[in-house]
């Protein structure tokens, strides 16, 4: 399977190998957010994937995290040298990071919003 399509599965089919995801609650992994998200568009619009996951009917804190934590995992082993490239861009000067190639700069981009404490 490419990374392309991988990508553009729905987050419970995308991250069902994730042995973290079995311990979130069968009523998030069902939630709207799993079902009409895929990584594709969290990397798309962070901004608003990380709003939508907020406001996600029986999603909390404790999950939004757990969440987090999963997403960006999987996102670091499918991408690992642009993800290591994005944590150094995300903590430096804004241009360089805006001016990346795909995948680092939308790697950048969710970084900032969803693993920076402040959004939590």
């Amino acid at each position: 399977m490419n990374s392309d399509s991988f990508l553009d599965q729905d987050l419970r089919s995308a991250l069902r190998a994730e042995a973290q995801i079995s311990a979130l609650r069968p009523s998030v992994i069902r939630s709207e957010f799993f079902r009409d998200y895929s990584l594709k568009r969290i990397l798309e619009a962070p901004d608003a994937a990380w709003f939508d996951l907020l406001h996600t009917r029986g999603v909390g804190g404790k999950s939004t995290n757990a969440i987090a934590q999963v997403v960006s995992q999987e996102l670091a082993d499918r991408f690992p040298q642009e993800w290591a490239t994005a944590q150094a861009l995300a903590v430096s000067d804004g241009d360089a990071a805006a001016n990346a190639p795909w995948p680092v700069a939308a790697l950048v981009q969710f970084i900032q919003v969803w693993m920076t404490p402040a959004t939590h």
